[in-house]
């Protein structure tokens, strides 16, 4: 499980790389801004998130290079997510079966 959920969180670690990479140092600074606004406003993040956006002033190129390193990227999120649940199912019915005994 711990192996499963460390290739989750490098793949959401690689995709935001590049996803800054997209970004220049202006939109960089203000993006270090909103993450600590985000902090304060956890309730609505939705609305935050697309606030965000706006906020960042994105070009259209800036917006279509996020959106291919985001269709590459999701796929193999959902699927690292799925292997992590599946071994969540795994361990959780091993521990029922060892109470019920």
């Amino acid at each position: 499980m711990q192996a499963v959920c460390k290739e989750v969180s490098a793949l959401v670690r690689e995709e935001m790389e590049q996803i800054r990479d997209v970004l220049s140092a202006e939109q960089k600074e203000k993006l270090s801004e909103l993450k600590e606004e985000r902090k304060e406003r956890v309730r609505d993040r939705h609305a935050h998130r697309i606030a965000n956006l706006k906020d960042l002033n994105l070009t259209e190129d800036q917006k279509a290079q996020i959106m291919e390193i985001r269709k590459e990227y999701r796929p193999k999120v959902h699927e690292a997510g799925n292997q992590l649940r599946e071994a969540v199912r795994e361990e959780v019915g091993a521990i029922v079966a060892v109470i019920k005994g």
